[in-house]
């Protein structure tokens, strides 16, 4: 079997640069006879922290050139270019995993195509208007080229056929992997408390790990932060640690955390390390995801994997991924509902060892089932049917 996969992100921090490199990592280890090329707009180097193999080895590393290689916006590569270049090749499947699609044209191939989210279709409103657009406009002419619709969620493909009108019989869940840090070695708490300047020796510390933009909800979790700190006696030792890039409309969630009467105790941490992250996802004591509509939702999987116990929104797809092992607040359209909701659960579990124990061990038992290897048996069975 000869595949083609779009490869644009793959260096990317983001969840569609992770779903990506688990997906070329599971196919290569899952079945080493079959013929990999990843496409990319430039030649990038392999994050080979993620992996233990070498693609670069493994697979094809191609750079579709023409009109607009490397020189008119990404657009142009991705809808021009690469389609063009893939027309005159010999592939079996051509795989696009990066939601809107390339599939303006026929070839011999059978097309494939994720869609990670329809977010910019149910909540316009926290996205940008060209986003939105294409969603709308370009991604129902992308799907008419389109053999099979991969989704990491139930809750995706629901929205798939009920927003697009996908036929169910062309809609596959595929549920990525959670355990790509497992070998990470993580950095020494001393050391990420001394560069975060965490003073407390024993902090009780809250972790959210997002991209900073409205949909996230990080300025509900920062109201329910500074409620909790006023509610306890001694709130010196709490720390809210928010690591995560900036995103669309960041401005107004770092105004909210800089306007916090406890801001000395919220700590914008940015984007880290793989070896930062997975420190402090051993070392925090519960994690906070309670982003207002996700297709997946890469963190909370995360920090169950690691026994950290998960408080996410009532969001379907969360609710479905986190298999009933994290503590679920409604997604309110009240806010001070939801934040007073948010500031119970986090002051039960900064008071109840067991309560933490509890969603500690129910969480790792369910982010187990979640595997590189049966992400990559999983899509190579949706090849073998497309072709079909």
């Amino acid at each position: 079997m000869k595949i083609l996969i779009n490869a644009m992100n793959l260096d990317q921090r983001n969840g569609c640069g992770l779903y990506l490199r688990q997906l070329a990592h599971g196919l290569l280890m899952e079945d080493r006879k079959i013929e990999l090329d990843l496409a990319m707009p430039r030649k990038i180097s392999w994050p080979r922290k993620h992996s233990k193999i070498d693609l670069d080895e493994l697979c094809g590393i191609v750079v579709p050139g023409g009109i607009g290689a490397g020189l008119l916006p990404w657009s142009f590569w991705h809808y021009r270019t690469l389609p063009s270049w893939e027309k005159k090749r010999k592939y079996d499947i051509f795989h696009d995993p990066n939601q809107i699609g390339c599939f303006i044209h026929d070839s011999p191939s059978a097309k494939v195509l994720t869609i990670h989210d329809l977010s910019p279709l149910t909540h316009p409103g926290t996205h940008p208007r060209e986003r939105v657009r294409k969603h709308a406009d370009i991604l129902p002419v992308i799907l008419k080229n389109t053999d099979l619709v991969v989704v990491p969620s139930d809750a995706t493909g629901n929205d798939v056929h009920k927003l697009l009108s996908v036929q169910r019989d062309r809609i596959r869940t595929v549920y990525p992997g959670c355990d790509h840090l497992k070998d990470v070695i993580p950095e020494e708490f001393s050391k990420i408390g001394k560069k975060m300047k965490i003073l407390s020796d024993k902090p009780f510390m809250i972790l959210a790990v997002s991209v900073l933009e409205p949909r996230k909800n990080i300025d509900i979790l920062v109201d329910a932060f500074d409620m909790l700190c006023e509610k306890v006696k001694d709130p010196k030792d709490m720390y809210l640690v928010v690591v995560g890039e900036c995103g669309w409309k960041y401005r107004s969630v770092l105004k909210r955390m800089r306007s916090s009467r406890f801001r000395n105790n919220i700590i914008k941490a940015g984007g880290v390390s793989d070896n930062v992250l997975v420190g402090l996802y051993r070392n925090s004591d519960v994690f906070v995801y309670v982003s207002q509509k996700e297709g997946f939702g890469f963190p909370p999987l995360e920090a169950q994997y690691f026994g950290l116990p998960a408080i996410i929104s009532s969001d379907d797809a969360l609710r479905e991924v986190s298999g009933g092992g994290a503590v679920v607040i409604e997604n309110d359209a009240n806010r001070r509902k939801m934040t007073e909701s948010l500031c119970g659960v986090l002051k039960e579990m900064r008071a109840s060892r067991s309560y933490r124990k509890e969603f500690s061990e129910k969480g790792k038992s369910n982010a187990r089932k979640y595997t590189t290897k049966r992400f990559a048996g999983s899509m190579l069975r949706v090849y073998r049917e497309a072709l079909s």
